[in-house]
């Protein structure tokens, strides 16, 4: 009896693990979780050394405090909007940094290339070194919409610290479309794989408005400092 018993189970765990491992092959699954991708957005390009019309250096301090976003885009999942009301968290696509810290760092990197100048650091400091400009930054949107186009909101002003007054308060908003070529795949390996390529579409056209963005914040502070001189 106790033989006839284990031999229905073994039978039992046994076509339990062949259905697990059918539907591991469904969902490309087989051979262990699926992976995470992690994402960083890109800086502009400097003009290379020697370049005709490269712009000589500003010897000004600019100060950026962390960039602000909407909650709902301060974690490390990319998030997609679907319909004008819902959005799409991605578990397998992820930022590799927070978004406020990742957007902070390429918005620095990006007005030291393009103001340009060598003086450009994240605030707080952790000792007291001279600030010519602060520049504050809000995303009130930054995602692909429903409509297949990352788009941008910001808000964003650039305060004069030797003065004390705003240089500039402005509301911008940027839109890029997210190339994604080639057409649809069949297949679990190649839907996933063509699901990598549309995120890495998404980032590249998100550095691209978020690169928009840094030129109009460029353009203020070399407007504002060529004025005091």
């Amino acid at each position: 009896m106790h033989v006839r018993l284990h031999h229905i189970a073994s039978c039992a765990l046994g076509c339990i693990l062949l259905v697990l491992g059918g539907c591991a092959d469904i969902l490309g699954l087989k051979g262990g979780s699926a992976p995470v991708h992690y994402y960083v957005l890109s800086s502009v390009s400097a003009p290379q050394a020697g370049q005709q019309g490269a712009p000589a250096k500003y010897i000004i301090g600019v100060g950026i405090p962390p960039v602000q976003v909407p909650e709902y885009l301060e974690g490390r999942m990319i998030v997609t909007r679907t319909t004008p009301n819902t959005v799409d968290l991605a578990e397998l696509h992820n930022w590799a940094a927070p978004l406020s810290e990742h957007v902070t760092a390429v918005l620095a990197d990006n007005l030291s290339t393009l103001i340009p100048t060598d003086g450009v650091l994240r605030l707080p400091l952790d000792r007291a070194i001279p600030i010519d400009y602060e520049v504050r930054v809000r995303l009130e949107t930054f995602e692909r919409d429903d409509d297949g186009n990352v788009k941008l909101l910001a808000r964003w002003a650039v305060f004069d610290e030797r003065t004390g007054e705003a240089a500039a308060v402005k509301t911008s908003r940027y839109q890029a479309p997210v190339a994604v070529t080639g057409p649809g795949a069949a297949g679990a390996e190649k839907r996933s794989a063509r699901l990598t390529e549309e995120y890495e579409a998404i980032v590249a056209a998100m550095s691209r408005v978020l690169g928009d963005l840094s030129q109009e914040i460029a353009a203020e502070i070399r407007t504002a400092a060529s004025t005091s001189r």
